[in-house]
């Protein structure tokens, strides 16, 4: 199985810390400061529509008090990092958005739902 940002492409990013700055204002470049951070690009997110939807399936389960998306794809993929596939599909991003009674989809097979995330 993949990893969620394995075809995302990456780029650095750099902050300058204040002590390398007051060198760099004095001609003095020894003794960097820098720190770096690796930034992932914005992915395209699709949604499946016309057709697409002829390869997706649902089971339909009902909002109650206690759940949470990792505990659903625990149950239902068997795998709770793949959480985020339930509030995508439903197009609710939050479990704050879902009131015990909702009906929340959840789609299958998973092999087809990461072919939306190009």
């Amino acid at each position: 199985m993949s990893f969620r940002y394995d075809n995302r492409g990456k780029y650095r990013s750099f902050a300058i810390g204040r002590a390398r700055v007051a060198a760099l204002a004095k001609g003095r470049t020894r003794g960097s400061n820098r720190r770096e951070a690796v930034q992932y690009v914005s992915p395209h997110i699709g949604y499946p529509e016309g057709e697409d939807f002829d390869m997706i399936y649902t089971r339909k389960h009902v909002w109650r008090h206690h759940d949470r998306f990792f505990k659903l794809a625990a149950n239902f993929y068997g795998d709770p990092s793949l959480w985020w596939f339930i509030p995508w599909f439903n197009q609710k991003p939050l479990e704050s958005d879902y009131k015990p009674g909702d009906v929340v989809e959840i789609p299958f097979p998973v092999d087809e739902l990461y072919r939306f995330f190009a």
